[in-house]
């Protein structure tokens, strides 16, 4: 129970210092990659409706469209990070 516990307070550690961090905003060649931690969230801005092409890498690395934000995101992992970063047009 004791490791259960130390185990616990270490992850409450290292989620509070990841949702401390400040919101950063890339602006790349093709979209705009936001790096939303406090949210846990990657979000693409494009200037236009990408192509379906780009839409199926989109979801298939994870990304959804949200209307109410008017982006895709997806849940703030590597993989998604990197694919962002690609497809924002920032490599």
């Amino acid at each position: 129970n004791w490791a259960t516990i130390r185990n616990l307070k270490a992850r409450n550690e290292s989620l509070t210092k990841i949702k401390d961090k400040p919101d950063t905003e890339r602006v790349g060649t093709l979209a705009t990659l936001s790096d939303c931690p406090a949210d846990n969230r990657i979000r693409l801005l494009f200037p236009d409706k990408p192509s379906e092409e780009v839409r199926k890498v989109l979801k298939s690395g994870g990304f959804r469209w949200t209307p109410s934000l008017g982006v895709w995101q997806a849940y703030r992992k590597q993989h998604t990070y990197d694919l962002a970063v690609r497809l924002a047009g920032l490599c």
